[in-house]
C-alpha cells in the first residue's frame, strides 16, 4: 500500500505543481501588458453603453416601423370602406341598367303591337284622316 499512497501523492503533488504554474503564468501575464481588473471593467462599460445605444436605435426604428404600419392599416381601412361605396354603385347603376332593360322590353312589345293594330286599321278602314294641325 506505501507503493500506492506514494504514486498517489506524487500524482497531486505534481498537478498541484502544474496548477500553480498555470495560475503563476497567468498572473505575468496580466502584468506583461494585458489589461488589469479596472481596464477591464472599463472596457465594459463601454461597451455596455456601446450595447445600451445600439438597442435603443433598435427601439427607435421599431417603434417607427409599429407606427407605419398603424398608418398603412388605417389608409388599408379607408380604401376598403372607399371600395364598398364602390361596389355599392356599383351594383345600383347594374340594377339601374336591368330595370331600364325590362322597360325598353316592354316600351318595344307595346310599340310592335301598336304598330299591328295600326296596320290593323289601315286594313279595315283606309289611312288615318288627315292631321287637322298639321295642315296648318
Amino acid at each position: 500500500m506505501s507503493m500506492l499512497t506514494g504514486y498517489v501523492l506524487g500524482q497531486m503533488a505534481g498537478s498541484q505543481q502544474e496548477w500553480l504554474n498555470k495560475w503563476r503564468n497567468h498572473l505575468n501575464r496580466r502584468s506583461n501588458g494585458e489589461m488589469t481588473y479596472e481596464e477591464a471593467v472599463d472596457e465594459l462599460l463601454r461597451q455596455r453603453a456601446a450595447l445600451a445605444e445600439t438597442i435603443s436605435g433598435l427601439r427607435q426604428e421599431l417603434a417607427k416601423y409599429s407606427s407605419d404600419a398603424a398608418s398603412q392599416k388605417a389608409r388599408i381601412a379607408e380604401l376598403e370602406a372607399e371600395l364598398a361605396a364602390r361596389n355599392a354603385r356599383v351594383s345600383e347603376w347594374e340594377r339601374y341598367g336591368e330595370v331600364m332593360e325590362r322597360n325598353h322590353s316592354r316600351l318595344r312589345a307595346w310599340s310592335n303591337h301598336a304598330e299591328v293594330q295600326l296596320q290593323r286599321y289601315h286594313a279595315l278602314y283606309g289611312p288615318l284622316p288627315a292631321d287637322k294641325t298639321s295642315e296648318k
